[in-house]
């Protein structure tokens, strides 16, 4: 098996790592798979994005009733669409990254390439400890409420 550095200028010696055939296999068929969830996303985002405006225009010509429902439906799934942008953009930029270091043979790209992975982990990270904080929060009000009633 021929094992190769991305990049002739870079030195192996130095910390033993290197991108062997069967890691550039693995790092394809993850490029493949990354394109198709951000493909995914990107279309959920757009039906997203759809519903919030068929809700906001429902909402604006007054059911009544209802209106008020469906315009705070609408505003959050703008908010949530917008949210998940993130992640599915980071997601797409990794694959694209990917693909052109494989292709190309990139130092440069493959570090572009796990530079957007981990800004796509650390942006689904921070929104899970957001997340759980608000959980908590919620929680711990309903609690304090549990005497009063």
């Amino acid at each position: 098996m021929s094992e190769e550095i991305i990049d002739m200028g870079y030195d192996a010696g130095a910390t033993g790592l290197v991108i062997n055939e069967q890691i550039k296999t693995e790092l394809r068929k993850t490029a493949k798979w990354t394109t198709f969830l951000a493909v995914l996303g990107f279309i959920a985002i757009g039906v997203m994005v759809l519903s919030s405006l068929y809700m906001l225009s429902n909402a604006s010509s007054g059911y009544g009733y209802f209106s008020e429902q469906l315009f705070a439906m609408g505003v959050t799934y703008i908010i949530v669409a917008i949210i998940y942008f993130f992640p599915v953009y980071f997601l797409m930029k990794f694959s694209t990254k990917m693909k052109d270091a494989l292709g190309l043979g990139g130092q440069m790209s493959l570090n572009e390439a796990f530079g957007y992975m981990r800004k796509q982990y650390q942006f689904v990270g921070i929104l899970a400890i957001v997340i759980i904080s608000i959980y908590i929060i919620v929680i711990l009000g309903a609690l304090s409420m549990v005497g009063r009633f």
